[in-house]
């Protein structure tokens, strides 16, 4: 931990640590309408625009289409920028460029109007700069698209590989789970929209009276400390000064910020215990007067060093980094089932299966696996046994399904025979596609399966986060946040759910694996690939058996060189 006396001073912060007001002059999704000049605006001090762009025919130009469908030259109004940037060395401007001309165009005019010197080139290996590194490099001008091109210059940012936006709530506190409106959550910057809110009394739309009502600065601050990310830039339809009043106030806010990394490698997600947070491994957390701050960081796979970190009443900004280890893939084995003819736990657990008309066979690519029928499956302990009950588990297997039979629709792997709200379980193939079920809790899969193909299928929960996730083959194929956990004691059949009799299984399954915490993406890829091998070490028999290969091993070199000592002396 060490204290970081530069994050005060608002040059020295980060681009991607500086809050920017955005006036949104394209009228595109707004509410209100802008009624000042671009260069009113300018003069105001504005720190950029979101500009839409489009062709005039008749004029043969670019020209931005303003609110109240304004049409003004697109050439002018770069000159204004470029002037503006001319007389004040220190300015930084972000433009947001919506556009579906050709960007041929868009290169052409901003080189004409020489404001090309100034735009910020990206490096995305070294991160975003300093304000102060920006403007003494003289790169002032950050320019997004909103929009993909794929022919666009190095200089022109497709915005939603850099930034996400929350999505916008009428709540004080907004119930963030991770989830963002647009944006990848690794993204390290932050939009933030929706200013211009109904009057309680009618439809009329107004800028809220931020001097008046704290319900903006509180907004801010709690998305800001549940997504980790500084809200940089505040997008409003229609310029209000007081808004300064606000930007002001946030950046008094001490800030702790740090990373979380594996071998130097940023995590993608990361959560928060008892911060209701969630995060990339880059993360900056506001920090008011008064609070006490304790960091306890959740990944899964990964144990972490510090494991958690307590914080006092903070007088400077400080810096916090964590460094993950990943965990044994053994860690939290709950139950293995290789099916060798049988239906028995090898994880030394004991919590073997009962079989029910489950016949096991020999497959030229898996070897020993069981196959089920319409009429077959295999009762296991109650569910409390296996520690799933209201806590984080992952449940893995390889599933083959030897033909899907037309008017079935689903195909049952891991179930329960009750079908109640957070009490029953279903991880199912359902219409062909992978399915989470918690009923009425559920998350749907994308892969869509083919007859008689072996795939390896993934079911993760995390309670942390209510996260709900699904990957085939070792690749992510959904993810949803914020379900209940399960709560059922009932005990676990494989091959078939309580909802239906015509949830039966109807294929084949090997090696299914159950833990009770949730894995990482690296030892789900491996579990898929078969590169990382699941051996239970608490397993006395598999233990017994490497204890007699070895003692036999040296018990026979040893006899070896004993009569070859023999042979050699006489």
């Amino acid at each position: 931990m060490c204290p970081v006396n530069a994050a005060d001073n608002p040059k020295l912060k980060r681009f991607d640590e500086s809050i920017f007001v955005i006036s949104n002059f394209s009228g595109v999704d707004a509410n209100l309408t802008e009624t000042r000049s671009i260069q009113e605006l300018l003069d105001a001090n504005i720190s950029g625009f979101r500009f839409h762009i489009d062709w005039e025919k008749n004029n043969n130009r670019l020209i931005l289409k303003g609110t109240n469908n304004s049409r003004i030259s697109l050439p002018d109004v770069l000159n204004s920028i470029k002037l503006s940037l001319d007389k004040d060395t220190g300015r930084i401007i972000t433009l947001f460029l919506d556009f579906t001309v050709n960007v041929n165009e868009i290169m052409e005019v901003f080189e004409e109007s020489g404001l090309l010197n100034y735009v910020y080139r990206h490096d995305q290996e070294a991160g975003w700069p300093a304000l102060q590194t920006m403007a003494e490099a003289n790169k002032r001008l950050v320019l997004f698209s909103m929009q993909e091109h794929r022919t666009s210059p190095d200089w022109l940012l497709y915005i939603w590989n850099f930034a996400v936006e929350p999505y916008f709530s009428l709540m004080d506190a907004p119930d963030f789970i991770g989830e963002f409106l647009r944006g990848d959550p690794k993204n390290d910057l932050l939009i933030y929209n929706e200013y211009n809110i109904l009057e309680p009394t009618g439809n009329k739309l107004k800028n809220l009276n931020q001097d008046q009502n704290p319900f903006l600065l509180e907004h801010i601050k709690n998305v800001w400390a549940k997504t980790g990310k500084v809200p940089n830039f505040i997008v409003l339809d229609k310029y209000e000064s007081r808004i300064n009043r606000i930007v002001y106030l946030l950046n008094q806010f001490k800030t702790l910020k740090g990373s979380v990394t594996y071998n130097t490698r940023v995590l993608d997600y990361v959560s928060w215990k008892g911060r209701n947070s969630l995060t990339s491994g880059k993360f900056c957390f506001p920090i008011g007067p008064g609070d006490n701050v304790t960091l306890t960081p959740n990944s899964p796979g990964y144990s972490f060093k510090p494991e958690s970190v307590a914080f006092g009443e903070l007088t400077d900004s400080k810096e916090q980094h964590f460094i993950a280890y990943p965990l044994e893939v053994n860690e939290k084995l709950e139950a293995f089932y290789s099916f060798e003819n049988n239906a028995n736990d090898i994880s030394g657990r004991g919590l073997n299966g009962n079989i029910i008309g489950v016949i096991f066979k020999k497959d030229s690519t898996r070897q020993n696996v069981a196959f089920f029928d319409n009429k077959s499956h295999i009762v296991l302990p109650k569910a409390e046994e296996f520690k799933v009950r209201d806590h984080d588990f992952t449940v893995a297997a390889w599933v083959k399904i030897e033909k899907f039979i037309p008017g079935k629709s689903d195909y049952c792997i891991l179930g329960t025979p009750t079908n109640s709200y957070q009490e029953g379980i279903h991880l199912v193939i359902r219409n062909r596609k992978p399915y989470f079920g918690f009923y009425s809790n559920d998350l749907e899969g994308n892969m869509i399966f083919e007859e008689n193909k072996w795939y390896h299928m993934v079911w993760r929960y995390t309670k942390l986060n209510g996260e709900q996730a699904i990957y085939v083959n070792g690749k992510l194929d959904s993810r949803s946040l914020g379900h209940p956990s399960y709560k059922g004691k009932e005990k676990l059949y494989i091959g078939v759910a309580g909802f239906s009799t015509e949830s039966n299984m109807y294929g084949y399954i090997d090696n299914l694996i159950v833990w009770s915490r949730s894995l990482g993406n690296e030892e789900i890829w491996g579990l898929s690939k078969d590169i990382v091998e699941v051996f239970p070490i608490n397993n006395f028999l598999y233990k017994f058996k490497i204890y007699i290969y070895a003692i036999s091993g040296i018990f026979l070199v040893v006899v070896v060189f004993f009569f070859w000592g023999r042979r050699k002396k006489n």
